[in-house]
């Protein structure tokens, strides 16, 4: 999900805050969900947004 998506979904559409926002939020759900060897993860794509894998071979 790009960081519209993600604000829309959260916020509405009539949010007027900085997109950016949603990075700061990821970094501090990073920390929260932080797991050695978790076999899940939440990932950056550069120059698309976010997404959650899963490691299915877990």
């Amino acid at each position: 999900m790009d960081r519209e998506q993600i604000l829309n979904r959260i916020w509405g559409y009539d949010y007027y805050g900085y997109s950016r926002t949603i990075d700061t939020h990821v970094k501090r759900i990073r920390q929260k969900i932080s797991v050695p060897d978790a076999p899940w993860a939440l990932l950056t794509v550069y120059g698309v947004g976010y997404k959650f894998e899963i490691d299915q071979n877990a």
